[in-house]
């Protein structure tokens, strides 16, 4: 079986076994971050009473879950507003980029991945390499 069923054959045990796609998430999200070669990663959700994108999952050297950012806000708002798939080369370059955020969790490396599901349960992962 390659990697990628592996890791998607793991996501699906843990969530039949606990019913929580967090805890899915956080058994899995190592896995796949290992496997791209990244420092870290993260899966944010969308709150839409708050109207604010909150990290609920997230592996690396600093723990960022509860880190949320408005509707719009920062180069992970502007994938999560367009709903595509955007590789950003450097974050630091980037004029959406939030400094506060990474100055906080001590994570900017180069090249940032987010990607946004159009399901309406998983909204955000952002993998720093």
């Amino acid at each position: 079986m390659s990697v990628e069923l592996d890791i998607v054959s793991d996501f699906l045990e843990a969530y039949g076994q606990t019913g929580s796609v967090i805890d899915a998430l956080d058994s899995a999200l190592p896995k796949l971050v290992d496997h791209t070669e990244c420092e870290a990663g993260s899966f944010f959700f969308g709150d839409q009473k708050a109207s604010e994108l909150v990290c609920q999952s997230c592996v690396g050297p600093v723990d960022i879950r509860g880190i949320r950012l408005p509707f719009g806000s920062g180069i992970v708002g502007r994938v999560y507003d367009a709903q595509t798939i955007e590789t950003v080369e450097s974050a630091e370059s980037d004029r959406a980029h939030q400094r506060s955020v990474d100055e906080s969790s001590g994570l900017l490396r180069g090249t940032s991945l987010r990607y946004r599901s159009p399901s309406k349960d998983l909204k955000l992962v952002r993998f720093s390499y």
